[in-house]
Formats: C-alpha cells, structure tokens, sequence
C-alpha cells in the first residue's frame, strides 16, 4: 500500500509524522525517502556545535551540507554563531532557506548591528524573538531590511514577559509607517509590543496615511489597542483579510471604567471613517485582563458598515452589571454572513441561558463555546439551522422549557460535550431531530442522580441514530464515576455481540468495564505525579449474565435514601479490573443506537488521584 500512494499524499503524511519518526518514515520504502527527509530537514535549529561541523571542509560525509538542499527554515538561538566567522558563511550555505527564526538575547549590541541583512535578502519570512527588556531602535531593524525584496512575512516577538514588568519594547504607528516604506511587499505583520497610544493631535495626521495595499493579515497585542488604533488599522490596511488581537499580558493591569458615553465616542469617531475593514473574513480577538478598546465599540463598529466576517473567535469578559448590551454586540456582527464561530465567555453571571441572547445564524455550520451558562440545545439547533458541528464546554446542556420542543429535521452531524452537566433527554431530542448525526464526543459529563432509571441505568435513548464514531470519557452523576458501560444497537450479523434476553432479542449489547491494566497500577512508594492509563475491558456472557441480575435486583442511585457503602469514596477513581463487581453499585451507562460503527471508551492518562492498587480494594476480590 505504501508503493501506492500518491507522492502529494506521501508528503501530507510525513509532514504530519513527530520529527522523531520521520526519518523511520524514510525507510519505508524508495519512494517514501525523499518526501520523509524533506519533512525531518524542513525546519532546523543550528547551534556553534553544529555550525563547527557544517563550516569543517576535514568533515568527510556532512550530513549536514548533504541536507541543505531539503531546509526551508533556519532557526538559531545561539547568539555565538553571530559572533564568529559564521557570520558570512551561513547565508552562502543557506541559500535555498525562505524562513528564519532568530532569538535576541542579553546581548550589549542589537540584532541590528549583528546581523547584515543584506546578505539575507532572500527571506520571505523572518521571525526574531526577543528574550531580554532592553530597548532597541526598531528604525535601525527596519532600515537594515530594506535590502529584503522577497520578504513578506514579519514577527517580533517579546518572548520574556515578567508580572507587573512592562515591556520596554514598544511600537508607535510612525513605527509602523516606517515598517512599510521599507518593507513594501509585507502581506503578514505580527508584532506583539505594546503599541504606545496615539495622540488626539496625531488624528490628523492619520487621516492622511498611504494604504499598505498588500497586507491581509496583522496580529498585535490587544491590550494596548485602542480605539485610535483601531482608526489607525482601518485606515491603513483596507484590504486587510484577518485580523487577530491577542492578549500577551500578564500582569493585570486595570484599566479606567468604561461607560457608554465613552463608547458612544467612540463608535462616532470610527463612523467617520468611509469604510471599516471592507475585506475582513476572520477575527480572533482574546483578551484576559482589561484592554484599552472596549471590543463591543469594534464589533458594533463591525455591524454599523455591513463587514461580513465568515470565521470569529471572539471572548467576551462580563466585569460589568449589564451584560446583555455588550454580548448583543458580540453576538450580532456579521450574523448573516458567519460560517464559523468560537465563543469564550468569562465571568458570565447573567441568570438566563445564553441561547436566548444569541441572533440567527443561517448560514453557522460550526460553532465552538466556553462558558459556564445555561444552553437550550434545542434552541441552538432552531437558531442555527445549517450547523454540522457543536462543540460546548463548561456549560449545563438541557432542553428550554417551551412547551413543544421543535421536532424540524436538522442538519447537525457532530457533538462535542466536554466538562458540561446536562440531562438524558438532550439525546433524546438530538436523535430524534438530527437524522444526519456521525460524531459524538463525550468528555466529563455529568448527570444529575434523579437520571438513574429504577434499575440503575443512565439511559441515552438515540434509537434513530447510526453514528460513524463515539468516544466516551469520565461520565459522572451527583454520587460517583460511573465505570460500567453499555453499548446497545440493532442486530446484525456480528458473531461477537451478545443476545442475552427475550425481550431484547432484536438488540445487540457491549458490556464494558473501565479499570486499571494489571502492569500499571501504581504502588504507594512511587513518586506522586505518576501516571497510568485506563481501558475498557469486555465483559463476557456470565459476567454480563451477574450483572444483569444484580441490577434487576438493585435499587435506584437516584433515591435519597439509598445507602452507599463505607468505603464509598472508591467509586470517584479507578480501580483494578478486579473490582468490577463492587463498581456495579455506582450504576451503568447505557447508550442505545440503531447503530455505531466505532467507538472508544475512556482510553486516557489517569493522575494517581484518579486510580488506586489492587490492595486498597482488598475487599472486592472476595465479592
């Protein structure tokens, strides 16, 4: 089969293959070696030891110098290379290399002065970290990479960043301006210093600005991004495609309360403007600590000139008492248009469920949320009709309280819950309603004890669904771990399922139990952040047979007055493949398909806290 694949999709493989695989790869087969090498050497750090042994002509067979054809990035944080006869000769060398990565370090001179640039021109992207605080001349940078015609891809990075410790490194926009009289082939602009505020006397002067027509995508730091820059931005990059404002803050800096007379301000200033960002598909805009822009003045400013935003990745700080205003203006932008939507929302204290703030989105086909809220799913699935893929996190996920839940057929195909509390009957109305579903993630769910059924069982009724893969993690109640699982769907011709009653004759059944491997249950003695991993052993037919009967016999978690055993802590972690039978106490989990193709069950890294040795559970080897 390897012989077989094509060359295109042989370099997709390899490309995605760990470094420490790759050249294994590479042995494969004839025609897996190049692709293979070329992914290993694509990108390469160089140090003094190895530039010794490139730069040595005694070096008989130089892996290196045989490679250099296969380099198209060069990375180098050794400030010693620069400093030797290396100098010069690396750009020789290198010549075929397109993208460099270099690190500024405590040095007394800049990067400016170390390095000729020139002899670099043919550069399409460079990255340079800084490691130390110490100012630099960004003109003397800039000036020095006049010389670059081929590069179009520029990053500087403050890589050190110290609590309560501002960053010496900033940028003015006659910085910026600078930036692209030199640089005039620059499509990307990443820069994460802090941006120094813009005076309402320098407004004038914006307004005056030359385009920089080529640029598409900038990412700067959002904290200190203020509504002048964002006048700024427009103005300068009218063709700009995406934009990212990311929080590379880490001291919390508080910032001045920000009132709506301020914000109407604002939206006035930027309205002025004749166009906002004509051409922007994608945003991600994140911040953790108060920035200087208040973003629902640049999303409200986004809404007011019609800009259709296709991707977002918006997170929304709810430090205020009226929260319902800035999550409109959050959630309104672009509704038309969007495709894909990311939502984080932090310190959400608003007592309805966020689902009742949100627009229609015709066209959503993927929305991603954080937060911990309410979601009514079947108002999700009404207000977001073309959507394929659902990924909710740290929510509680029920159904709204109308009194006929829609049962129009939706489109969904994927579901991803993780760190969420919600109910059996969300399923339920999934299954009924989404005839199209094939993915179903689980992680860390949890239901409330009231789900049990008379016999111990958390039923997930999904009769209508035939899922392509399931994957099940951690499922909790109010009381325990569950770690007895039950996989039901229509019959068909698999030998290896069970038949077991008559009256579920029509229905084939996996019994599973999540428990220790016998190898790699930890031992008290050893270190505490040891690790193991979980499985899920099959049960056979008598086992299934016990356990059938013990829960026919059982009486429902969801009772009060149910008694747990003393030793009722167990049932919060994993435990040896032994103690199946005490784990039945804390119930099973019971998913019913029409069918399911594939599915794993709890296969992780487990903390020590997660797991105990065989002898703690002394007790249940008896059972």
């Amino acid at each position: 089969m390897a012989s077989e694949l094509p060359y295109e999709v042989v370099c997709l493989i390899a490309s995605h293959v760990e470094k420490d695989y790759q050249l294994i790869g590479a042995l494969v087969c004839k025609r897996w070696t190049e692709p293979f090498l070329n992914a290993y050497w694509y990108s390469f750090t160089i140090h003094k030891g190895i530039a010794d042994r490139i730069c040595d002509k005694a070096y008989r067979y130089n892996i290196y110098l045989n490679n250099v054809h296969r380099v198209y990035e060069l990375k180098c944080f050794d400030q010693l290379i620069f400093d030797m006869e290396y100098r010069s000769k690396l750009p020789q060398i290198y010549l075929g290399i397109r993208r460099f990565v270099y690190l500024e370090q405590y040095e007394p001179h800049s990067i400016a002065e170390k390095i000729d640039w020139g002899t670099w021109n043919f550069l399409s992207h460079l990255e340079i970290q800084f490691l130390s605080f110490k100012p630099f001349v960004l003109k003397d940078l800039i000036t020095s990479l006049s010389e670059s015609p081929f590069l179009y891809h520029l990053t500087l990075i403050q890589r050190l960043k110290m609590k309560n410790c501002a960053s010496m490194n900033d940028i003015s926009w006659v910085d910026i301006e600078s930036i692209h009289l030199n640089l005039r082939r620059l499509e990307v602009l990443h820069i994460d210093f802090e941006h120094i505020r813009i005076s309402n006397g320098d407004m004038n002067k914006i307004r005056c600005v030359s385009p920089a027509q080529t640029v598409t995508t900038l990412i700067c730091n959002s904290n200190s991004v203020d509504t002048h820059w964002v006048f700024y931005f427009a103005l300068k990059y009218p063709y700009l495609h995406t934009l990212e404002l990311k929080d590379y803050k880490v001291n919390t800096e508080t910032h001045a309360a920000y009132d709506e007379a301020t914000e109407e301000e604002n939206i006035q200033l930027l309205s002025t403007l004749d166009q906002f960002f004509p051409h922007l598909k994608n945003i991600s805009q994140r911040t953790r600590s108060g920035p200087r822009l208040h973003f629902s003045t640049f999303f409200k400013s986004l809404r007011n000139f019609g800009t259709q935003v296709e991707r977002a990745k918006v997170s929304v700080s709810l430090h205020c008492s009226k929260p319902i205003g800035i999550l409109n203006s959050y959630f309104n932008f672009s509704s038309d248009t969007l495709s894909v939507l990311w939502v984080d929302l932090v310190y959400y204290m608003y007592k309805e469920p966020v689902t009742t703030l949100l627009p229609s989105y015709p066209y959503l086909a993927e929305l991603h949320i954080a937060a911990t809220c309410t979601i009514e799913i079947d108002v999700m699935l009404d207000k977001c009709p073309s959507l394929r893929l659902l990924d909710i996190e740290s929510a509680y996920v029920y159904l709204s309280n109308q009194p006929d839940n829609s049962h129009n057929t939706h489109p969904l195909q994927r579901l991803e819950l993780k760190n969420i509390e919600t109910s059996t009957q969300v399923f339920k109305h999934i299954s009924f309603r989404c005839r199209k579903f094939l993915f179903m993630k689980l992680i860390h769910v949890k239901f409330k004890a009231s789900e049990f059924t008379e016999n111990s069982e958390i039923l997930l009724d999904m009769r209508y669904t035939q899922l392509d893969f399931l994957v099940i993690r951690s499922t909790k109640t109010t009381h325990s771990l569950i770690k007895h699982y039950v996989i039901k769907q229509d019959n068909n011709s698999d030998a290896n399922q069970l038949n077991l009653t008559t009256h579920e004759q029509s229905m084939l059944l996996n019994w599973y139990y999540i428990c220790l491997t016998e190898k790699e249950e930890v031992d008290e003695a050893e270190v505490a952040d040891k690790t193991t991993r979980s499985f899920a052993w099959e049960l056979g037919k008598r086992e299934v047979e016990y356990a059938q009967r013990f829960f026919d016999d059982a009486l429902s978690p969801g009772d009060d007055n149910r008694q747990f055993m003393d030793n009722g802590a167990m049932f919060d972690r994993y435990s040896p493949k032994e103690c199946w039978k005490l784990d039945l106490h804390s119930g099973v989990f019971v998913i019913q398909f029409k069918s399911v193709k594939n599915y794993r069950l709890d296969k992780e890294e487990l903390s020590r806290s997660n797991c105990k040795n065989t002898r703690d559970y002394s007790d249940c080897l008896d059972t």
